[in-house]
């Protein structure tokens, strides 16, 4: 039997937000967003980092499981979780009101710096990774778009992942094919961010493809920003979602953005 929702318009509950993390899984690196998202979103995040060996059937039912049982949800996923927030998606369309998709990782085929990380990774000792990721810092972000505080706390998160889970993730995106999916299907609306200076994945090309291909899709080019983006000091998430077209009904359903 499939699963029926209250309408937002029903009451003054605000719509929930699920913030979908990256290769890291923690999700605790959506902070600097959250602020200004609490005024109209219930924000909450999935964390999928203590969950061992999952496959992708298994992160899309712990996401449906844990939040979107009671009531229909937008989801904001970043780099993996851009990943994970589709297939979702696929699987329950009826229960997503919108989807957030920030440097979507469904590129990961094309991208040449993380199929090398990959095989890197396999051949190098944990310690050795741990002590190195402090090299990283420039392929996962632009250090100078970050404060200094956010930038320490993005180097825990990273050196907080097992070099096993972090083989596992980048094979679940080795296994996952966006060309398989039917997006033509979904009719929420669609919010598609890019960092033009992404240097881990090519996030421009990847969030134009994405965008032919959702119906009621949106996109939004962040000149300046890495990969990384949604940490870095100049990105306001609900600026952008209050200035889309797209979300209008959805935010207009919630509290004022202001």
């Amino acid at each position: 039997m499939p699963l029926t929702y209250p309408s937002y318009a029903a009451g003054n509950e605000r719509p929930r937000l699920i913030y979908l993390p990256g290769l890291d899984g923690t999700g605790d690196l959506f902070y600097r967003q959250q602020a200004g998202l609490d005024r109209v979103f219930d924000v909450r995040a999935f964390r999928f980092n203590q969950l061992v060996a999952p496959s992708w059937h298994d992160l899309v039912s712990a996401v449906i499981d844990t939040h979107v049982h009671d009531r229909p949800v937008v989801l904001c996923g970043e780099s993996f979780g851009a990943c994970l927030a589709l297939a979702v998606a696929d699987r329950l369309p009826e229960a997503v009101a919108g989807l957030i998709l920030v440097n979507p990782a469904s590129s990961f085929r094309r991208a040449s710096v993380l199929s090398s990380l990959s095989t890197l990774l396999m051949a190098i000792p944990e310690v050795v990774v741990h002590a190195s990721s402090g090299l990283s810092l420039n392929w996962l972000c632009i250090p100078s778009r970050l404060a200094s505080t956010d930038l320490e706390r993005f180097q825990q998160a990273i050196q907080s992942v097992k070099k096993a889970d972090t083989l596992h993730r980048l094979e679940l995106l080795k296994q996952f094919d966006i060309s398989t999916q039917p997006l033509e299907h979904l009719t929420c609306p669609a919010l598609v961010l890019a960092g033009q200076r992404d240097r881990l994945l090519p996030s421009e090309s990847e969030a134009r493809r994405l965008v032919t291909r959702l119906s009621a899709a949106e996109l939004k080019l962040l000149p300046d920003s890495g990969h990384a983006c949604l940490l870095e000091r100049d990105t306001d998430l609900a600026r952008m979602l209050r200035s889309s077209l797209a979300f209008e009904p959805l935010l207009a359903s919630g509290a004022n953005l202001g």
